[in-house]
């Protein structure tokens, strides 16, 4: 019956339908679940809501129809800016856009077979000749609008006013289920695919001849068994429009450069993902990525890296560009996309670097970033790391290559050349192990004084910005130096391309800036992809970056590297072209490794640095130097100055002994490939060190500080005073009743306790406290003088203490300092706490000759067990420097708080707030009160009772 039929849904609810976001990169209407609409100018219709970013995904689906291959071009579009309309319709449109199929709507089959005289007919709108040509029109009806939604601009409304391919009369009108277009063009699409369009138009772009790609595509036809659509009928009359198209066009759209870049920009929406032009108040900034480009990144970038290749062309360039790069397997870099800005790429990158994420995101929601390489500190980090969820890593070789070049350039003396370039390294990481970068930079400046002309360019191009450098080193990890090959490669090629003279007249335009990267340029790297994918064309890439010198190295075989594991000064290499010779690489294994071989005495990165590099990480013999040195010099200063205080021994254990196991972590998703921020968890599972206790007791020393010695006498007098009043044989009967020990508690042994503190604050009643707990041990330790303590400051086994009732007698205590030290004193034999030991305890302390020897014993073998394993990975070690210096940083802290009584118990949030790599402020360690300090005479006294 009707009126239990759904009733179909009014133009006025399309905002309460589901978007739809099929999850492949092409879909078409039969993934989708269409809705008939009720009444209005669309009434019957079927639409549906997808993101407006996947509209171009929709047509290419379409157009793929199996049935019926077809190729939607737009026939009309219409525009309205924001803010146009007071009270928009819920259908209302900011960009309306008819496609239609390009085999109508017009049909010209019957003048095509003599019917008639089809000379004067016009096109039914009136617009002459079709894209499609006369001949290749045959009536079809198949259309539909796409709205992108004035309230909604993320979505668009696909309104499919007729989804069959027919004719007026209802028939196919192309396609395998039309009859009459059986053995022609008409079973396929009218015109060649845009895949189809951008390989052969790169092909001619990087000088294979118009015959060359005839033969090569019907080798490819051949090769899948002969024509099966459209494109598989390419003509040379095809592939000669492409050449006339290449031959006449021009980057210059126009006579002034900014009115070119409009017209390019307009003219190529959907490689632009980000515009903006420049004003007196917005810097010029336009974000370029062809569809090719995109899909590398997808396939690339997925649990890949992206490095940043910024500032180039700064001195010869009207605006700098900025590439982001991805690396194939082969350890080679792919541009993805380019962005050119008037401005420091790194200010702005907020503004473009969420739609570029967009993009990917919008094709394969389930592509993930592993890591964001930059080149340049002033980059947005925090908004490169909220956009892609990953790390952010800084990468040295541009600055690297920087101050090698002009080392080379300026400075003569090889020797001196390679103690400078040392030099440099250091003032990017020694400086974390002190706030002032300037320190360093003056030492550099006074050892190398006589070196004017280095001098006077460091001063100008490298002092104003040395401090964002060394902020970034001390806040970033720095990139390990697998991906310096692949991007030196690109740069080299980058530069050999557009610098070559004969473009020296267009350096100043943008807009031939722009033409020749999507043009000669991106087609060199699409042919390089394609020769590897299918092998053709290998004689026509560029020899001189098919490989880069990663590459090179990984074939030096390991024997030709002379490595001496007691002296890594320097290594050598012999040649592989000349085997008499032999290459010496200085600080091997470092990011400032240097070679004398002529490559690398240009400035470049060489093989030999690399392959040295590679045999000192696998042979664990070295490690990039000048990091691994700072990592040692860190721990080196922690272990030989351990704090005197014991409250902040007990800190600094807890932050070692967590930083041992992050750096364990760290090692592990490294291997995998997956490091980043570490979770809460990782932080609360610290090592096992020594199974001395329970495992109750052994998480409680875990993740607790440890107190200091001093409250024990007298939470020991308590212990002893409560067990000799509550456990009187008199009251034996009514240990059992719990109503017994609360009066008890409440009454009498309160009382005693009042007693104290009255007669303490007025001296009434001295006589009536109960004598045996007047005083604890600790008031007795102090009256012992300290010249009746023999402690031998070179053998710190035991300690001797003269008994103050029988000069001739003297007592031992063993392992003096230490809250587990023993002594032979009748006291001491029955289990308690005695005035000898405490007195050695004070003592030590205020010697400095002995600390708490478990404690202090723990902290030691954290440390030297950090020492002697230092991370393999370079990116570990980097975060492990960063841990260990803010440890070193906080402990020294902690010690000042100490000294000032400040010092508080850790807050339960530092445990969670571990993951982000970042040891906690010292601000958030302090919680002055009032009163918090023991009574003066350190006797315990009970404040609540449970």
């Amino acid at each position: 019956m009707k009126g239990h039929e759904a009733k179909m849904p009014r133009m006025e609810d399309i905002l309460n339908l589901p978007v739809q976001d099929p999850p492949c990169a092409e879909f078409s209407a039969a993934q989708i679940k269409w809705v008939k609409v009720e009444g209005g100018r669309q009434g019957g219709d079927d639409i549906a809501l997808i993101p407006f970013a996947r509209v171009d995904d929709f047509v290419k689906g379409e157009s793929s129809n199996a049935e019926c291959p077809a190729s939607f071009r737009i026939e009309s579009r219409r525009k309205r800016p924001e803010g146009s309309i007071s009270k928009p319709r819920v259908d209302g449109y900011l960009e309306y856009t008819l496609y239609w199929c390009s085999y109508g709507p017009e049909d010209y089959r019957d003048s095509e077979s003599g019917i008639g005289d089809g000379s004067n007919i016009k096109p039914a709108s009136g617009k002459g000749s079709r894209p499609g040509r006369r001949h290749m029109m045959r009536g079809c009806l198949c259309h539909f609008t796409v709205k992108r939604l004035y309230t909604r601009p993320l979505l668009a409304l696909i309104i499919y006013n007729q989804r069959k391919h027919v004719d007026k009369s209802g028939a196919p009108c192309h396609g395998i289920l039309d009859q009459d277009a059986v053995g022609t063009r008409a079973m396929y699409a009218p015109r060649i695919s845009e895949e189809l369009r951008q390989k052969v138009m790169s092909m001619l772009y990087v000088g294979i001849s118009l015959d060359t790609v005839i033969q090569h595509h019907m080798e490819v036809v051949q090769g899948h068994g002969g024509p099966h659509n459209r494109d598989d009928f390419l003509t040379r009359n095809d592939v000669r429009n492409m050449e006339r198209l290449i031959r006449n066009s021009s980057h210059e759209l126009h006579a002034s450069d900014e009115c070119s870049i409009k017209v390019w920009v307009q003219r190529h929406q959907k490689h632009v993902f980000y515009f903006q032009e420049n004003s007196g108040s917005e810097p010029f900034i336009l974000g370029i990525q062809t569809d090719w480009q995109l899909q590398q990144m997808l396939l690339y970038g997925h649990n890949g890296s992206i490095a940043s290749h910024s500032t180039f062309g700064l001195k010869k360039l009207k605006f700098p560009l900025c590439t982001l790069l991805v690396f194939d397997s082969t350890h080679n870099a792919i541009p993805v996309a380019w962005v050119i800005t008037s401005s420091f790429i790194g200010q702005d990158v907020h503004k473009w670097i969420g739609l570029l994420a967009e993009r990917v995101h919008t094709k394969d929601p389930r592509w993930r970033l592993n890591a964001f390489l930059v080149d340049d500190p002033s980059f947005e980090v925090s908004m490169i790391r909220e956009v892609f969820q990953c790390r952010v890593l800084l990468c040295v070789w541009h600055i690297r290559r920087a101050w090698m070049r002009s080392i080379l350039k300026k400075c003569c003396n090889f020797d001196v050349q390679r103690e400078m370039f040392k030099h440099l390294g250091w003032i990017l990481y020694c400086t974390r192990n002190g706030p002032n970068a300037m320190d360093a930079i003056e030492e550099f400046m006074q050892v190398f004084v006589d070196q004017h002309a280095f001098m006077d360019h460091f001063k100008i191009r490298w002092l104003p910005t040395i401090e964002l450098w060394v902020n970034g080193v001390r806040s970033l990890p720095v990139a390990s130096p697998e991906p310096h090959a692949a991007i030196e490669s690109y740069h080299l090629r980058l530069k050999s391309k557009l610098y070559n003279e004969q473009h020296a007249n267009s350096w100043a335009r943008v807009d031939w800036l722009i033409h020749f990267l999507t043009t000669e340029f991106h087609s060199s790297y699409w042919l390089d992809q394609y020769s590897v994918e299918t092998g053709y064309f290998e004689n026509l890439r560029d020899k001189s970056f098919l490989t880069n010198a990663w590459f090179h190295a990984v074939h030096v075989a390991d024997v030709d590297v002379i490595l001496d594991e007691q002296n890594l000064e320097l290594a050598k290499v012999i040649s592989q072209t000349d085997r008499s010779l032999a290459y010496t690489v200085w600080n091997p294994g470092s990011e400032f490794s240097l070679c004398d071989c002529p490559w690398s005495r240009v400035g470049n990165l060489c093989k030999h640095v690399i392959k040295v590099a590679i045999l000192c990480k696998n042979r664990q013999v070295a490690r990039p130097l000048l990091a691994a040195q700072v990592y040692r010099q860190t721990l080196v200063s922690l272990l030989q100055n351990p704090p005197d205080d014991p409250l902040v021994l007990e800190h600094a254990i807890l932050h070692a002994t967590r930083l041992q196991q992050d750096i364990k972590g760290l090692e592990d998703l490294s291997n995998n490939g997956l490091l980043q921020p570490l979770p809460p968890e990782i932080n609360s599972q610290l090592a096992d060190n020594v199974l001395l206790f329970p495992q109750l007791w052994v998480n409680g020393v875990r993740s607790l500080p440890v107190a200091s010695p001093e409250p024990h006498a007298a939470i020991e007098s308590y212990h002893l005073r409560l067990k000799s009043k509550l456990y009187n044989e008199q009251h034996a009967n009514s240990w059992a009743r719990v109503d017994w020990l609360i009066h008890f508690l409440t009454t009498e042994f309160h009382s005693s306790y009042w007693l104290d503190q009255y007669s303490v604050e007025t001296g009434y009643f001295e006589n009536l406290r109960d004598k045996s707990f007047l005083t604890n041990a600790w008031f007795h330790a102090v009256h012992v003088a300290d010249v009746d303590v023999i402690l031998d400051e070179q053998n710190l086994e035991l300690a001797k203490v003269i008994s103050q009732t029988d000069r001739s007698l003297a007592y031992t205590v063993w392992n003096p300092g230490s809250e587990f030290s023993l002594c032979d004193c009748p006291w001491s034999r029955v289990g308690n706490l005695c005035k000898h030991v405490i007195k050695v305890a004070i003592l030590c302390k205020n010697r400095q000759v002995a600390r708490p020897l478990l404690a202090a014993q723990v902290y030691r073998q954290t440390l030297v067990s950090l020492l002697q394993n230092p991370p393999d990975d370079p990116l570990v070690l980097e975060h492990a420097i960063l841990h260990a210096t803010r440890l070193q940083q906080d402990i020294k802290g902690l010690e000042d708080l100490s000294n000032n009584g400040l010092l508080q118990p850790l807050p339960p949030e530092i445990n969670s707030q571990l993951a982000d790599n970042l040891c906690i402020p010292l601000g958030k360690l302090l919680a002055i009160k009032e009163g918090d300090k023991l009574a003066e005479t350190s006797d315990c006294i009970p404040v609540i009772s449970e």
